[in-house]
């Protein structure tokens, strides 16, 4: 987490998840990113986006069940304080 000035910020996470093979998930890594504007006292518009690295990953495969696929996203917020 960065705080670049005292009205933008910056937030980077990276992980790493190794291979589950009693389930049969294998290993991926992915970042998010994060970054917010205080244009207002008590405002903060961010831009995020989860799961960069891939279009898609297995983060559980279920027994009996299919696999639990997570994509990609991204969105914006309005956070009132």
């Amino acid at each position: 987490s960065f705080d670049m000035t005292k009205k933008l910020q910056l937030d980077l996470l990276y992980r790493y998840v190794s291979a589950l093979p009693a389930v049969q998930a294998p290993a991926y890594s992915t970042g998010d990113v994060r970054f917010a504007w205080r244009f207002a006292e008590h405002l903060d518009l961010s831009v995020v986006g989860s799961n960069l690295f891939q279009p898609w990953h297995i983060e559980y495969a279920a027994d009996p069940g299919p696999p639990v696929g997570i994509v990609r996203s991204g969105y914006l917020s309005l956070e009132w304080r």
